[in-house]
């Protein structure tokens, strides 16, 4: 039997990021999604992958979005205005709705060359006001859908009657796909 898409979108354009050889401590950077063109994305406003050493995130402001951060390799420290404190491993991920304001750090942990996805979500107006607030997810508290030939790990959202433990203000869907070599899987979004 046929499966009929609910909907479909044709693709406007390619792109292949480019990374940026930045030099100590802010190593490597490159935009997935550029802010640049936020307008096409929207709500996503940027999505960030870095490689950084301690000093290059340090205190600093962000309103009236969301961020998403998943840690690739390496440890992060998160210091915040509400006197929230963690040290983030691989596998781990920080949701934060800056609201009406944040201020807070991202740090490589000591002397860690960290590696991260940073995915920036534009709040709809009638949110840009809200109180900020921090969630770290784990990776072992994160459920796991085996699947054949490999695992999804919900972080957020619902995947095959699986809720992910991000209690994102707007709704988010972020998982980790892990597949074995030749296996293949059909990963369905509401």
């Amino acid at each position: 039997m046929a499966t009929n898409a609910v909907f479909q979108r044709d693709i406007k354009s390619f792109w292949y990021p480019e990374y940026n050889k930045n030099g100590y401590p802010h190593v490597q950077q490159g935009f997935i999604l550029h802010p640049d063109r936020n307008a096409e994305f929207d709500p996503f406003i940027l999505m960030a992958e870095d490689w950084y050493k301690r000093g290059v995130f340090s205190d600093h402001p962000h309103r009236g979005f969301q961020t998403v951060t998943y840690v690739v390799d390496g440890r992060l420290e998160h210091i915040d205005n509400a006197g929230g404190y963690s040290i983030l491993n691989a596998g781990d991920v920080q949701y934060m709705n800056a609201g009406w304001a944040a201020r807070h750090a991202e740090e490589a942990f000591e002397d860690d060359l960290i590696h991260t996805l940073q995915l920036w979500l534009n709040l709809p107006k009638s949110l840009k006001h809200t109180k900020t607030s921090y969630q770290n997810i784990f990776v072992e508290d994160a459920p796991v859908v085996n699947i054949d030939g490999g695992f999804v790990r919900v972080y957020s959202g619902n995947i095959a009657d699986v809720t992910g433990p991000m209690q994102s203000l707007v709704p988010i869907t972020m998982t980790e796909i892990t597949l074995r070599e030749g296996a293949e899987y059909t990963h369905v979004l509401p």
